[in-house]
């Protein structure tokens, strides 16, 4: 009778994005430039495009392939603690629209870490200067990859928080200097053959001063 039945467990952690699963995943996720601070916070002005990462996390002994996904989320009026996510069937208004993943699925092998990269994009129009909006990138387990003994399908989702504050571009944080990965190749190249070019003229120079 069981076996017929398949229930899905949706397992939330109530501390999110700690390297430390809960008792029913084997993954998690983090910032992925971690400096201390759990939860992911920005300052950005309307049209503003901040270029970041999480890292999902693999503490598992097997190869998992997760899917990973963002939704707007809400936090408790009264108590700032509770931090609901909201389901993947409602609309992305806010934080859930506002992201963009590189990539629907990560897999990632055992024991080991993949980056997942994302643009935070805050729209011109339709947002509230000095307003907070939250949000999270969630990692879910593949939901045939765990299967009990009474035939139910276990899904584990964990979560990274999102802090968006709307401010005035003047109070607005600073945007780092991206360089694509696949130009820095370039780059260092173009450097190397400078180096080589500069080399190559001062012995030039030195041989015509001997021969003086």
């Amino acid at each position: 009778m069981f076996r017929s039945i398949f229930l899905y467990l949706i397992l939330f952690s109530l501390i999110f994005s700690t390297s430390v699963p809960s008792a029913f995943a084997d993954f998690a996720i983090r910032p992925g430039n971690f400096d201390g601070e759990w939860h992911m916070t920005y300052d950005l002005a309307p049209g503003m495009k901040i270029k970041d990462s999480v890292l999902v996390k693999n503490l598992s002994d097997e190869e998992l392939t997760l899917s990973i996904d963002v939704f707007d989320a809400h936090v408790g009026v009264d108590n700032p603690d509770i931090f609901s996510i909201e389901s993947s069937d409602q609309t992305k208004d806010t934080v859930g629209a506002w992201i963009m993943l590189d990539k629907p699925l990560v897999t990632v092998p055992p024991q080991d870490s993949e980056l997942v990269k994302f643009d935070l994009l805050i729209p011109e129009e339709g947002v509230v200067i000095g307003e907070q909006y939250t949000g999270a990138i969630t990692v879910m387990n593949n939901p045939s990859a765990e299967v009990t003994g009474a035939g139910a399908i276990v899904r584990s989702r964990m979560g990274q928080r999102i802090y968006v504050n709307v401010v005035e571009p003047e109070n607005a944080q600073e945007i780092p200097l991206y360089i694509p990965w696949h130009y820095v190749g370039v780059i260092a190249g173009l450097l190397v053959i400078l180096a080589a070019h500069v080399c190559i003229r001062k012995k030039k120079k030195g041989k015509k001063k001997k021969k003086k």
